[in-house]
């Protein structure tokens, strides 16, 4: 079982949370999550007014937390952003090797080679960490809470996750059957680090994947 340390800007985006969360909870998906107080005090700052509390949520679904570090001098951080020293310190610590983040450029690549630390996009993570089973599975759970539109996993599918995860669109495009895609967003960078995003073991480029996959 892989761990995962989930940065403050995925906790408070609804569609990638809810997605990462229902999938970890299957029993056909090999990661769980976990993150720190400072990142829910990161994120209940940075909410939307009128959005359920993340406090709330952890409390209600017993999302793992993990303690934060209290000194930072040890791990002797150069080029990651002094806002994100936190995140990645406490990742570390608790031997959680990827963090999924969409703030990527924020984590300094001299740092988390240093660290043997990966941060991955949601998107690229449930790419390659969800089967085509457990994408349909998840979006199915997904719809039947939802009050508002889209109500169905193929308007979720094409409507949201092509939007704000677009690499596990792209992954499972035609999963209901052929579409006609929207187009995507470009997002500048999705991945930096030393592991595989499909599997955990060492990558020898600059790509998110081993030689085995």
């Amino acid at each position: 079982m892989t761990l995962a340390f989930v940065d403050a800007c995925v906790l408070v985006t609804a569609l990638p949370r809810s997605i990462l969360y229902l999938a970890s909870a299957l029993e056909t998906t090999d990661y769980q999550l976990v993150y720190s107080p400072y990142v829910e005090d990161e994120a209940v700052k940075n909410q939307r007014p009128g959005t359920v509390p993340v406090t709330t949520l952890r409390t209600a679904l017993d999302w793992r937390v993990v303690p934060d570090v209290p000194d930072l001098a040890p791990f002797d951080f150069h080029d990651t952003d002094p806002k994100d020293r936190p995140v990645l310190a406490a990742a570390i610590a608790n031997h959680t090797p990827f963090i999924i983040t969409a703030n990527i450029k924020d984590f300094g690549t001299a740092d988390l080679k240093a660290h043997q630390m990966t941060v991955v996009h949601p998107g690229l993570w449930l790419a390659y960490r969800l089967a085509a089973s457990d994408y349909v599975e998840t979006l199915t759970r997904l719809c039947a809470k939802r009050q508002r539109d889209p109500k169905t996993p193929l308007a979720t599918h094409i409507q949201e996750v092509a939007v704000e995860l677009p690499d596990l669109f792209d992954r499972y495009r035609d999963i209901f059957g052929p579409i006609t895609p929207p187009l995507l967003p470009q997002l500048h960078e999705t991945y930096r680090g030393t592991s595989c995003v499909a599997c955990g073991r060492p990558v020898t480029g600059l790509g998110p994947l081993c030689l085995n996959h």
